[in-house]
């Protein structure tokens, strides 16, 4: 790869002091020791924790995360904005230079531009804007085709043209903002210089993806002593257009930026809403947020295959893609939280029903039998199932996730079922068991396997050492032996044990769960369910310290309970946490 060295060749001329004093505006010397220039305070994770303890201010909230632009917010930047090029380029080539890039791996402690702190170092940083230099240099190639490029650049080969069409259809989508007069200048330079015409245009594509103004999602110039702009607004039209959809600001969202609208709540609230009226932006919202808050998001993919007692498989992802199908018809229908949990209608197909144990007659009778492939999706009228089903604890993907590996996945375990719960649903950090098994014994007794898991649930909770961990875990466990290895209801164990509960799953609750249908009545207005929901959603744009004294969190908690999601992320993106931008 020889493109760094072609670029510092062409650019030879944009040297001296004017660039320097801009701190390498159009840095080629990747992730050098200059932080966002809006930013350049120095960061500590116990500051954060502090100032989230103790305000929910602007001005006291902790620094959020300046990450790099992931692979996958990547190649949908590229989509957006060039769709014509990834159309044309027949052998995929761009996008196979992008799907090299490491993964990004963001800690939500991560707040600066330092590419170390972003990845753990793991990626070198010259191999990541390598791989975007590569795609870069491709789309240019398939770019130069366009008829809109060959108007303004290539008829009559005019340098200004040109760039002003650079500066208009590409640095301002790709930099989500109007260039400030210093970074026009210098490009000016180079279209005054003595390279080629067709070296000129290529110089100054790379520039655009290879500058932090594009693979850094905030990184702000200071302002020129004659621009006026609202830059905090196209800040935060960005952070919007990342958070709902992966992806670089669309026209709307930057006209209204340009025009100082996004002070507004309610102009913020109708571009929420405009956008996830949207099905292809609703489905990356469901991919790549709602779907990791349920766990189910590194299964959409997977290439896994199950088999219940009977020896009816099913894929793994056609487990994860019910609660998806689930999940979009949430945010389409703008549905509150707790209605996840309480359908009305899943989706099903041959193989998932099977899987279920559901017999020929129940089959036809919700019109699977008759499906022309064992694979394709129905929406299912749960009171046609003729039992308790319709929210995720009785879907077979969870109980895929809890099941225990002892006895061909035929056994469940209390502790593994709650430490799912505790640590998707309640966002706790649960640590391994580091009792040898003497110490186990002597807790539970010598005979072990042959107590229940209610009364192993019952014993560990009340126990001095223990009760720390599996006073959480093994009561949300003890609530979910109602459910089968396989996502089957059930009242009893396989040996005809009825399955009996009498526990709060907090100390403080006034009542005790006896039954199921009180257990996910309980669990669904667990406020800590609410406050995790709202943490998982607010991780991707700002750090949450692990402690329940979080006062953003806690400001929004309650209305998860009531709101429905699209109304919520527009709550969230109106709160304090959301907007700390540059005024």
């Amino acid at each position: 790869m020889q493109i760094f060295a072609r670029i510092l060749s062409g650019l030879k001329y944009l040297t001296g002091p004017s660039l320097a004093a801009l701190c390498a505006i159009f840095t080629l010397s990747p992730f050098q020791n200059c932080a966002p220039i809006h930013d350049r305070a120095t960061w500590s994770q116990a500051n954060s924790e502090s100032t989230f303890k103790n305000s929910c201010q602007i001005d006291s909230l902790s620094k959020y995360r300046a990450s790099l632009l992931t692979k996958t917010e990547l190649v949908y930047v590229i989509k957006d904005l060039f769709p014509d090029q990834i159309e044309s380029d027949t052998n995929h080539k761009i996008l196979l230079a992008l799907s090299q890039i490491p993964e990004i791996t963001s800690s939500m402690t991560a707040d600066h531009s330092n590419f170390a702190e972003n990845n753990s170092g793991k990626v070198p940083s010259s191999i990541y804007l390598s791989h975007i230099a590569d795609a870069a240099e491709l789309l240019f190639i398939e770019y130069q085709k366009d008829n809109l490029f060959s108007q303004d650049c290539s008829a009559e080969r005019d340098s200004i043209a040109c760039l002003n069409h650079l500066r208009a259809k590409i640095f301002e989508r790709l930099w989500r903002r109007p260039l400030i007069e210093e970074e026009y200048q210098l490009l000016l330079e180079v279209f005054s210089g003595e390279l080629s015409f067709d070296e000129k245009v290529k110089v100054a594509f790379l520039i655009a993806f290879l500058s932090p103004q594009f693979y850094l999602k905030n990184y702000l110039p200071l302002k020129g002593a004659n621009t006026v702009v609202h830059y905090s607004q196209y800040f935060l039209a960005s952070r919007i257009a990342f958070f709902i959809y992966n992806s670089v600001p669309d026209r709307d969202l930057l006209e209204a930026a340009k025009k100082g609208e996004l002070d507004s709540q309610y102009a913020i609230a109708a571009h929420v809403r405009r956008l996830l009226s949207n099905p292809e932006l609703v489905d990356r919202f469901v991919t790549h947020t709602l779907s990791h808050w349920l766990g189910i998001d590194e299964d959409l993919n997977a290439s896994g295959e199950l088999s219940n007692d009977l020896g009816a498989k099913v894929r793994t992802r056609d487990l994860a893609q019910a609660n998806f199908l689930a999940l979009k018809d949430m945010v389409r229908e703008n549905k509150n939280l707790p209605s996840f949990f309480n359908l009305e209608e899943i989706y099903l197909n041959q193989s998932i029903a099977q899987y279920m144990g559901f017999d020929a007659s129940t089959l036809a009778n919700i019109g699977l039998a008759q499906t022309s492939s064992p694979y394709e999706f129905k929406k299912v009228q749960v009171k046609a199932l003729e039992g308790p089903y319709g929210n995720y604890f009785l879907s077979p993907h969870f109980a895929s996730k809890t099941q225990s590996a002892l006895s061909g996945g035929l056994k469940t375990l209390i502790s593994r079922r709650g430490k799912y719960v505790a640590e998707k649903f309640l966002c706790m950090t649960i640590p391994p068991n580091e009792l040898d098994p003497a110490d186990v014994t002597r807790v539970l007794g010598p005979n072990p396997d042959l107590l229940t898991q209610i009364h192993v649930g019952e014993i560990r909770s009340n126990h001095e050492s223990c009760k720390m961990c599996h006073g959480v875990v093994d009561r949300f466990g003890m609530g979910l032996e109602f459910v089968g290895p396989f996502g089957r209801p059930r009242s009893q164990y396989a040996d005809g044990t009825a399955i009996k509960v009498n526990f709060k799953l907090k100390e403080e609750d006034q009542n005790s769960v006896i039954s199921f249908e009180q257990f996910l009545d309980t669990a669904v207005k667990d406020s800590r369910l609410h406050a995790c929901f709202i943490k998982t959603l607010a991780s991707k744009v700002a750090p949450m310290m692990a402690t329940d004294q979080m006062p953003c969190v806690q400001t929004l908690t309650p209305k998860s309970q009531t709101l429905g999601i699209v109304d919520l992320v527009a709550e969230i993106i109106s709160s304090p946490l959301f907007q700390k931008a540059l005024k």
